[in-house]
Order: structure tokens, then C-alpha cells, then sequence
């Protein structure tokens, strides 16, 4: 059984059923899912599989493990440039290595077990594959996919400034998010193809409201003006307040950057 978190609760008993008799009837029970805290079913099949069987927290791959993966999806030997590249972009989550080389082979990026040339942005295939990843995500999980994945440093005062979604809800979101293999275990960070997926399709609309209450949040804590500069700048944003703020970064940089005090004025 694979995938076994969509399964129904009636669905979930009923496995439960054929583990506690398999060891009898001469039976081998195998099932997958993610990890779903909160699911008394799943949590019952686990214990039920584990009385005979090691129960296995699969993690993600090492640099040489994505290297056998992309031999075998590839079906040929592969380079250490092209692995190093799937690893960095893909942080080594089975499912992304897998549809990254998918992708990248239709486009004609890969060929050969090597890349053909540097990968740009992910192409519309690519972000349509991951676009049916994000759409099984729940609407408040989404919203914090797309904040994270916008590239700032967000701890989770700004990262609720920004979404409106309350601090208690914020580490659900989280853990579901790690549940999808979509961030980095022990960093919280999106992975990196994610991240560029995700980026791509969000429009550019709701990209200048981030950015713009991102800056809102980071001068009401009293941040660093030049990192107020920046996300306004990336909002688009315009005003009196706003050139205030550049004059600020401009301020806070002329000793030590002047050309760079210069595009703030």
C-alpha cells in the first residue's frame, strides 16, 4: 500500500485488519505514507506492522544515492556535475530527483547521463509538475510555501506578519510541509527547486504584497534600513513614506558603499 495517508479511516481499518492476520496466513503487509501526526488510524497500522517488522523513517538521499537514482531513472551512467546539480536543486527527495531529470530530459537538458547546457529557470513543465504537488496542499499551508519560498530570512514573527495566519497554526503548516518532502528536514528551508517553482507561478501581484508587509513588519521591529529598502523596493512600492526609506538606506550605506548609497537616492 502506497500513499496510505489519502486512504478513508474505514480504508485504514481494514488494513489494520490484514496486518494483525498476515503473520498467519503467510502474508506480507507493506505500506508507505507520510508522516501524519494526529491520525489514530496510521498510528494503529504502524504499531500493528511494527510487532513484526522494522518500522522505517525514510530521510533524504545522500549526494551518491541521487547519483544511483538519476542512473536508474536515467538508465545510463551519469556525471558528477549533472548529480551535483539534481542534488543542490533538489536536496535529495526521491520524488523531486525524479521529476527534476523527467523534466529535464523532455527539454532536452539532459542527455546522455550529462547536462547539455546550464539550467535556467524551471520551464512550464517543470512548474506545472510541481504545481500538482503544491495544489494538494491545504490553503494556509500554501500561503506559507509561497512566503517562504519568496528568498527572506523569515523567523515566525514575520513569517505571521506576512501570511496572517496565527502562531498556532503557522507549525501545522510547517510540519505538512515537511510532510510533501517540499522543505529541508532540520533547516526549514523550501527546497530549492520547490522555491523556483513556487516562485514562477505566484503572481507577481501577490509577490508585492508579500514584500510590502514584509517591509512593513521589518521597520515597525526596527531592521536594518537597507533591508526595509529592499523589499520595498521589490513591492513596488512608491510614496513619501516609501522614499523616505530609501534615503534611509542610502544614509545607512554612503560611508562604506557609496555607489550603492547612490541607487538608494
Amino acid at each position: 500500500v502506497d500513499e496510505a495517508q489519502w486512504l478513508d479511516a474505514g480504508s485504514l481499518r481494514v488494513i489494520v485488519g490484514v496486518a494483525e492476520r498476515a503473520v498467519d496466513r503467510g502474508l506480507r503487509v507493506t505500506v508507505a505514507h507520510r508522516p501524519v501526526p494526529g491520525n489514530p488510524e496510521l498510528a494503529a497500522l504502524d504499531a500493528v506492522l511494527g510487532r513484526s517488522q522494522m518500522v522505517v523513517a525514510l530521510g533524504p538521499l545522500g549526494e551518491s544515492e541521487v547519483g544511483e537514482l538519476s542512473a536508474i531513472v536515467l538508465g545510463s551512467a551519469v556525471d558528477g556535475r549533472l548529480v551535483d546539480v539534481v542534488y543542490d536543486q533538489t536536496q535529495g527527495m526521491p520524488a523531486l530527483v525524479e521529476l527534476l531529470l523527467s523534466a529535464w530530459v523532455d527539454a532536452g537538458i539532459v542527455a546522455g547521463g550529462r547536462l547539455t547546457r546550464d539550467p535556467a529557470t524551471p520551464g512550464p513543465s517543470l512548474v506545472t509538475a510541481v504545481r500538482a504537488r503544491v495544489d494538494q496542499l491545504a490553503p494556509a499551508t500554501r500561503t506559507v510555501l509561497e512566503a517562504l519560498s519568496a528568498g527572506a530570512d523569515l523567523d515566525d514573527h514575520l513569517l505571521g506578519a506576512t501570511t496572517d495566519i496565527a502562531a498556532d497554526r503557522l507549525g501545522d503548516a510547517i510540519d505538512d510541509l515537511h510532510a510533501a518532502g517540499l522543505v529541508v528536514p532540520g533547516t526549514g528551508d523550501v527546497v530549492p527547486l520547490v522555491a523556483a517553482a513556487v516562485a514562477e507561478m505566484t503572481p507577481v501581484a501577490d509577490r508585492r504584497r508579500f514584500h510590502s508587509r514584509l517591509a512593513s513588519a521589518l521597520a515597525q521591529r526596527g531592521a536594518p534600513a537597507t533591508r526595509t529598502g529592499e523589499h520595498l523596493a521589490a513591492a513596488g512600492a512608491q510614496g513619501v513614506g516609501v522614499a523616505a526609506a530609501y534615503v534611509a538606506a542610502g544614509d545607512a550605506t554612503l560611508t562604506e558603499a557609496p555607489e550603492l548609497a547612490a541607487g538608494w537616492y
